[in-house]
């Protein structure tokens, strides 16, 4: 059978060399009718169907290749293909998605971001917003610290009617800028979504609580004013864990007493007011509930009929057979659990045995497996983020640490996120509220200003001096020129002034200028200032991923995209030599001997290369030369070589050979 195989494919390839590509097609296909799994055949026939210009049917094969490739853990080569079938037809939607996926899968988060931007885009080009939309989750979930893919998720919620929706992400969006003390914008973030949705206050709850907690009463009451003044009809009730921070509830079945100011308040609204009235609602609701019940339990009445009884045991005989056939069911999806369970220790042993031999990124592919069988599994996150803090996949243990953090509360769970959250402290990360941010690659510290009074805690302590550019911000705006930004002396001057100025203008002011926030800004523009006022940076490449996806398509011989690795790859100092003798050969393959021959030298300037390293370089530079008529400079390559180990490889009998001619 595989002599038969490989005589046919031998046939197949002549005719290739002739030309005559559906003759080979033909002769490959009766090959895929024996295996439809051969992802070699099924890649090749793509390929020439793709020449024919045959693009449904090369699209066809090589989904199908992508298909087998995936579900047998090759998510690399699966990425490979996924490209080629892009390449071929940018308008295969569906495609572009799956490759997004396993991007993300395999920590190219950069690659994957663009490309769910892009497959989004397409969506909504073709009005479909609901498909849109499941693409920007997927964003969320890649990037949960991102607001801006918040943003968009919320905007599309809201143009799909979809206002619970649209509010929760408004709600992450604040709760981000709270956990990093950027309490005007997240007060703006709230009083911008209570402008789209004035009726969905169910947004605001724990915001009114955590504003008040760090101290930011004024800006509590200013949310909660409004929202109130959008709501009359709505009721306050207070959280019996936080008293002092209400929580806004639209209630219009309680009559809730309406407040009417005869003039214009000059102060901001007093919480222990609403909260007498609260108390006075809620104490005659209550009243009224429980007369309700009392009544409802007078008017039932327990009547027990023997006849029934009997009918009832008549009813029983037969629930016995199915109950006999409820166990068999049971005991069948028993030994599937104990099945599931064996696979789960089987990939948890060649995981460690992978990871004790230094074979960390199989190690991942291993515990990435087993995560699609046990997504909340604390033991299995916990090693995960282990290996890829070592693979230094920034991205990949951030994702993972915010994961493990939202689980139920359970004590495997805790145990695990006590073991991560020390982990990640010692890497550098910033952990607030269980939210989990990747360590600054640089900290800015300010210069020869003292250091304000802020709340402490871990992601407070990390924050930069970007308090000093917000100062100086709040005095741009107040002020008439901007050209004075930078003396000091006349600004805190004005800034005192602006503020006496600004209180003393406060008794003539109406009460809805109360309550407007200082500064109009669209949601893109707090969202946008608020990303870049954070010092956050992206993590670095994962040049191990980048430098396996290489091989990867080397081997299938998409040598383009092979070199478009490499050269990413070679950015990282531990694969520049291996990544400079890779890619001088991709281009002498692509008939570049020049670009070769750069690749090779670049390789040997490396200031870690080794010496087995610099002689296997020049071994195959001399043999470049000699490959294009330079024997001069291949001679001299092997006079080199000779000079620092006179026995390797063939370099004698090469100088020789050289010298004769």
């Amino acid at each position: 059978m595989a002599a038969s195989r490989q005589k046919l494919i031998s046939n197949a390839e002549r005719l290739v060399g002739r030309g005559k590509l559906q003759a080979a097609i033909n002769l490959y296909r009766k090959l895929l009718r024996e295996n439809p799994g051969d992802t070699s055949t099924l890649n090749r026939v793509g390929d020439l169907y793709a020449r024919l210009d045959q693009v449904d049917e090369a699209i066809d094969l090589f989904s199908q290749a992508a298909d087998h490739f995936t579900q047998e853990g090759f998510f690399l080569k699966g990425i490979a293909i996924y490209k080629k079938i892009i390449r071929l037809d940018p308008a295969r939607i569906e495609s572009g998605a799956r490759l997004a996926g396993l991007q993300r899968r395999q920590g190219l988060v950069t690659d994957a971001r663009v490309q769910y931007q892009s497959v989004a885009k397409q969506y909504l080009q073709g009005s479909d917003t609901e498909s849109a939309i499941r693409i920007y989750k997927e964003l969320v979930d890649l990037e949960p610290t991102d607001p801006s893919h918040r943003l968009h998720l919320a905007e599309l919620h809201q143009e799909h009617d979809q206002l619970p929706e649209a509010m929760g992400q408004f709600r992450e969006i604040a709760g981000l800028m709270l956990s990093h003390g950027r309490i005007e914008e997240a007060t703006q973030v709230c009083l911008k979504a209570l402008d789209v949705a004035p009726k969905e206050l169910s947004f605001l709850n724990g915001i009114l609580q955590e504003l008040r907690a760090g101290g930011h009463e004024e800006e509590a009451d200013r949310v909660m004013a409004i929202a109130l003044e959008k709501n009359p009809e709505a009721s306050l009730q207070v959280d019996p864990v936080a008293v002092e921070a209400p929580v806004i509830e639209a209630e219009p079945e309680v009559e809730v007493p309406e407040f009417e100011f005869e003039t214009p308040p000059t102060e901001s609204v007093d919480a222990s007011i609403l909260e007498d009235a609260l108390e006075e609602a809620l104490a005659a609701e209550a009243a009224t509930i429980v007369e309700e019940a009392a009544a409802a339990e007078e008017s039932v009445e327990f009547e027990i009929d023997l006849e029934d009884i009997e009918d009832l045991e008549a009813e029983e005989a037969p629930g016995r057979a199915d109950r006999d056939r409820t166990e068999a069911q049971e005991e069948a999806l028993e030994e599937s659990e104990r099945a599931e369970q064996e696979k789960k220790a089987e990939l948890l042993v060649e995981a460690d045995v992978l990871a004790r031999y230094g074979m960390e990124d199989k190690a991942v592919e291993r515990l990435e497996e087993l995560l699609d069988m046990a997504e909340e599994d604390g033991e299995v996150h916990c090693r995960l983020i282990t290996l890829h803090l070592e693979l230094k996949n920034t991205d990949r243990v951030t994702e993972l640490a915010n994961r493990l953090a939202s689980f139920e509360a359970n004590k495997e769970a805790e145990n695990a996120w006590e073991t991560v959250q020390s982990l990640l402290i010692d890497e550098g990360y910033t952990i607030h509220e269980r939210l989990v941010s990747p360590p600054e690659s640089e900290a800015i510290e300010p210069e020869e200003v003292p250091e304000p009074e802020v709340p402490t805690g871990p992601a407070v302590a990390e924050e930069d001096a970007s308090w000093l550019e917000e100062v100086s911000q709040a005095v741009a705006e107040t002020e008439t020129s901007s050209d004075e930004l930078f003396e000091q002396e006349d600004e805190f001057f004005d800034l005192a002034m602006e503020l006496e100025k600004e209180l003393e203008d406060e008794e003539e002011m109406e009460g809805e200028e109360l309550l407007v926030a200082p500064e109009e800004q669209s949601l893109e523009e707090i969202v946008e200032g608020f990303k870049k006022g954070m010092a956050e940076t992206l993590s670095a490449e994962d040049y191990d991923t980048h430098y396996n996806l290489g091989i990867a398509y080397r081997e299938m011989g998409l040598i383009d995209e092979a070199i478009g690795e490499f050269q990413l790859a070679a950015k990282d100092s531990r694969y520049l030599v291996d990544c400079c003798s890779l890619l001088a050969t991709c281009f002498l393959e692509k008939g570049f001997p020049e670009l070769a021959v750069k690749w090779y030298k670049e390789g040997l300037e490396s200031p870690t290369i080794t010496e087995d390293e610099t002689l296997g370089l020049w071994y195959e530079l001399a043999n470049l030369f000699d490959s294009i008529g330079e024997q001069d400079q291949a001679r001299q390559q092997f006079v080199e070589i000779y000079g620092i180990n006179s026995s390797y490889r063939d370099v004698g009998s090469r100088l020789e050979e050289l010298s004769e001619s």
